[in-house]
């Protein structure tokens, strides 16, 4: 059976010095002095209440008390004689100091959300689809007119446009700009003093990012019929590592490597170029070649490619990119890869078959 009862709560406030109290007063709680308590409930039932102080002193202390207004349950009969127990015990749970100010959150994006308990069982999970931090890119100059753009449709959103034939003098465009090129991505990660690794500029090479960048920004068969970047980079990095782990996970992205020379950060990417170095009998000592191969079992047939979709809100999707011949050769032989920063079915694609073809 339910039951019902009516407690007050009381305020005193208590000079710091005298000890001297003010006398307790009731709080007014929706207009009543009292509140009202009436229902049935198989555990224990538990309510909030704010409560205003306005001290006379700051330094006054604070005296809060809870009073049962109502008297105690008695234990009763039913109707056929059978003892009906009625619980309502009140009990001073706890108390919370909440101090109200406004705050400043520098360097960072606050959302607020309210939300109304009746709706939810606990507090809801969000995702939030965000634009990351803002980064340098550079300055096409041709004919004295920054020629620059990013793309605003589709998949190519983020992506850098660089004009045909053009020729970067090294210069950087006023401000900052939102993209999602893993080359400059990197680079503000590597120089920038709050968040990232603090290294000088002076000690990188940014030829060597323009130049992975424009490979990056090339547009590719997306597998569906249209075209995107080749590389792009998406990702929330909310943890702290070490630099070196950070600049290679980074560096995968774009099928590239980084290394430390010439007294300064090296970076290589795995794509189409000019052959810089012949090797014959002639160059090689005695003329005699040594031939080395891998072990069967480094040579997968089939890649489950780990990546995260849009659709989905992030979720994780896998990708199977399977090599038809060497199946027939080897069996299949799987290696499962996690696409950092992807959330694009066709880059997945591209990661498992390069992964393939590579080995």
């Amino acid at each position: 059976l339910g039951t019902r009862v009516e407690i007050a709560i009381l305020v005193q406030y208590r000079d710091a010095e005298t000890n001297e109290g003010t006398g307790f007063s009731n709080v007014v709680i929706g207009g009543e002095s009292t509140v009202k308590i009436k229902g049935k409930t198989s555990g224990t039932y538990q309510r909030d209440f704010r409560i205003e102080l306005n001290r006379p002193k700051p330094t006054d202390l604070v005296d809060i008390r809870l009073k049962r207004i109502s008297d105690d349950d008695d234990d009763i009969l039913d109707d056929k004689d059978n003892l009906v127990q009625h619980s309502s015990n009140t009990i001073f749970q706890s108390y919370t100091e909440i101090i109200e100010n406004k705050f400043r959150y520098p360097n960072s994006a606050v959302v607020g959300l309210r939300v109304d308990a009746s709706q939810f069982n606990n507090v809801p999970s969000r995702k939030y689809l965000i634009r990351g931090i803002k980064v340098k890119i550079p300055s096409i100059i041709k004919n004295g007119v920054e020629t620059v753009t990013v793309d605003s449709q589709g998949a190519n959103v983020g992506g850098l446009v660089y004009e045909e034939g053009s020729i970067w003098s090294g210069e950087f465009q006023g401000g900052v700009h939102w993209t999602n090129d893993p080359a400059w991505i990197l680079y503000d990660l590597l120089t920038n003093e709050r968040y990232g690794a603090g290294i000088p500029e002076s000690a990188l090479d940014k030829y060597d990012f323009y130049a992975i960048s424009k490979y990056c920004n090339e547009i590719v068969d997306d597998g569906k019929g249209g075209g995107e970047r080749r590389f792009s980079c998406n990702m929330l990095i909310n943890s702290r590592d070490e630099v070196y782990n950070v600049i290679q996970q980074m560096t995968a992205i774009f099928r590239g490597i980084a290394y430390y020379g010439v007294g300064t950060l090296q970076l290589l990417q795995d794509k189409p170029t000019d052959p810089q170095y012949l090797l014959g009998p002639s160059n090689v000592v005695d003329g005699i070649f040594q031939y080395q191969g891998t072990s069967q079992k480094a040579r997968h047939t089939v890649a489950v490619v780990a990546w995260q979709s849009y659709d989905t809100l992030g979720d994780v999707e896998y990708e199977y990119v399977e090599d038809a011949d060497a199946i027939a050769k080897y069996g299949i032989i799987k290696k499962d890869i996690k696409a950092i920063g992807c959330y694009s079915q066709g880059q997945a694609h591209r990661i498992g078959l390069w992964t393939l073809k590579s080995e």
